[in-house]
């Protein structure tokens, strides 16, 4: 019996251990692994995504089909990000040393840069709406995990092999689980991260040329070294 019970234990740790480390090859913004206690529940602890209200109201407009609510794929998301993070680095000043229509090549510029903006702005929306979901699910997944482990430790407390055998099953499932979404949460985080570090970059030189517009055009020799200078003091007061 006393190897019965080793073995069992064995598995359970095997299991959550498993579990850990797969959770641990990703880099996290917050709780850097994921601990499976027998009684306690692990959640997350990320503030900007920690609201009830906001989730509820996400998956409420889910069930009434209201919202129109889809996960934009990645793959549009990583086109976004190239795009803004391009424009975001693009020399405007030196685009238009060379250019021999000053006027056409900064408003082109401006375009592109409000057409990347707004669909970044709604991409942002998108991603946090995701989070809250996929945080909420994360914690779904433990708490079954916590059940799983009583029904374990209630079945060995009663010698049913059979439910025994079936507690560590949804133990060690409802631990990959929690694993995978955390994965998905890192990953979705890092992404909205990167976009948003670029979007906000691309927002305040979008904002800083849209004034001086004119004035740059009609006097670009005069007030270029000044822009940049101007540029770069609006991106440091942003801590960008």
């Amino acid at each position: 019996m006393k190897k019965i019970r080793n073995s069992i234990l064995i598995l359970g740790i095997v299991g959550s251990i498993t579990a850990i480390a797969i959770a641990n090859n990703f880099t996290n913004y917050g709780p850097q692994t994921i601990i499976y206690e027998q009684n306690t529940p692990q959640t997350t602890n990320t503030k900007i995504y920690n609201n009830e209200i906001n989730l509820g109201i996400i998956r409420t407009q889910i069930a009434i089909g209201k919202g129109n609510y889809d996960i934009v794929p990645n793959s549009e998301i990583i086109a976004l990000l190239q795009k803004t993070a391009q424009l975001a680095n693009t020399n405007i000043i030196k685009s238009l040393e060379m250019s021999n229509d000053k006027d056409t090549t900064l408003q082109t510029y401006l375009q592109e840069s409000r057409q990347i903006t707004k669909q970044g702005e709604q991409t942002l929306i998108d991603l946090k709406q995701e989070l809250l979901l996929l945080q909420s699910d994360i914690e779904d997944c433990l708490e079954d995990k916590i059940l799983a482990d009583k029904h374990f430790f209630d079945a060995l407390k009663n010698y049913n092999s059979k439910r025994v055998e079936e507690s560590i099953k949804e133990s060690q499932h409802y631990a990959q689980c929690a694993s995978d979404k955390r994965i998905q949460f890192n990953a979705q985080t890092e992404i909205q991260n990167r976009l948003n570090y670029y979007y906000e970059i691309l927002s305040k030189k979008l904002q800083y040329l849209s004034i001086k517009e004119s004035h740059i055009i009609q006097d670009f020799d005069d007030i270029k070294y000044d822009v940049i200078q101007e540029l770069n003091n609006e991106l440091l007061l942003n801590n960008l």
